[in-house]
């Protein structure tokens, strides 16, 4: 599978790493991975990174994990910080991401780099 997903043990984050290119079924998989791997954890911080993705997440894929996370239960206090540096999916699309999860009550920020989206999750 073209993704790791771990914990961040110094802040309880749970960390995605996507490389290559990943079906759809990578993506849903590690969803539900890294979801569970938050529930034992006591997590409700995630770090998605999609830097090193050959091709961004298609938009359908966007809207599937949307709905996946309602389908879940996710609870509404869940943050999650994605890193997509630019050119790797639109802006457009980012911002629709960003706009759905925060419609649907879920706080989602697209950051470029790495290390301001951890600045963003680590903020309380």
């Amino acid at each position: 599978m073209p993704v790791t997903c771990h914990v961040l043990v110094e802040d309880g984050i749970v960390e995605s790493v996507y490389v290559g290119i990943c079906a759809q079924a990578d993506l849903l998989a590690n969803f539900h991975r890294a979801h569970q791997m938050a529930r034992d954890n006591g997590s409700t911080r995630f770090l998605t990174d999609l830097s090193g993705m050959a091709q961004g997440p298609h938009p359908a894929d966007l809207v599937d994990a949307i709905h996946l996370r309602d389908q879940m239960g996710i609870p509404r206090n869940v943050k999650e910080g994605v890193v997509c540096p630019p050119g790797l999916m639109s802006a457009a699309d980012a911002k629709f991401y960003e706009d759905a999860c925060h419609n649907r009550g879920w706080s989602v920020r697209v950051f470029p780099e790495r290390a301001a989206a951890l600045a963003w999750l680590r903020a309380p």
